[in-house]
C-alpha cells in the first residue's frame, strides 16, 4: 500500500501561510486520514542530552585476564557436579532390570505387575514389565493362566 503526504493549510491558505498546519495522508484508494502533528513526518529524531550528573574522574578497571588455569579448574569442577548428579538420580532411580532371563507359566488372576514384583522385586515394576512386553512382543496386558512368558530375573533368590 503506497502513501502520498500532502500538507495544507487550514484556514484557506497555500498551506505556507500562518496558521495551524495539518498532516494528511492519501491513500491509493482516495480515502484519507489524519496524521499524528507531533510525530516527526519522515524527518529523523533528534534525541537532547541526558540530564543527568556523571562523575568525570577515572574510574579503575577491576576487570582481570583469566587464564588457562582458572578455566582448566572450573571445567573439572563441572564435571565432577555433573558426574555426581547423575550419580545421585542413578540410585534415586532404584534397581536396574537384569539381562538374565527365565520363562515363567502366568498365574491364576496374575497381572504383568505382579509378574514382574516376583521375578524381580528390588526392581521397579514399570521398567521390569516393560522389558516383558519387549521380549514377549506383547501388544496388551491381557493374559490367560498357563500362558509362557520370557521375563527378567534376579540373580538373587
Amino acid at each position: 500500500m503506497s502513501v502520498a503526504m500532502d500538507i495544507s493549510g487550514v484556514a484557506g491558505g497555500d498551506g505556507a501561510a500562518g496558521g495551524d498546519r495539518k498532516r494528511t495522508a492519501t491513500r491509493v484508494g482516495g480515502a484519507r486520514r489524519q496524521v499524528d502533528p507531533t510525530r516527526p513526518g519522515g524527518r529523523p529524531l533528534s534525541y537532547e542530552t541526558a540530564r543527568i550528573r556523571v562523575s568525570r574522574a577515572p574510574h579503575e578497571r577491576g576487570v582481570e585476564d583469566v587464564g588457562w588455569s582458572t578455566v582448566v579448574v572450573g571445567m573439572i569442577a563441572t564435571a565432577l557436579v555433573v558426574a555426581g548428579l547423575f550419580g545421585i538420580a542413578q540410585l534415586r532411580s532404584g534397581g536396574t532390570v537384569p539381562a538374565r532371563t527365565d520363562v515363567v507359566q502366568v498365574r491364576e488372576g496374575e497381572s504383568l505387575t505382579d509378574i514382574a514384583g516376583r521375578v524381580v522385586p528390588d526392581a521397579p515394576a514399570s521398567r521390569v514389565v516393560a522389558r516383558i512386553v519387549e521380549l514377549n512382543a506383547l501388544s496388551g496386558s491381557g493374559l490367560h493362566p498357563g500362558q509362557s512368558l520370557i521375563v527378567p530375573v534376579s540373580t538373587v533368590g
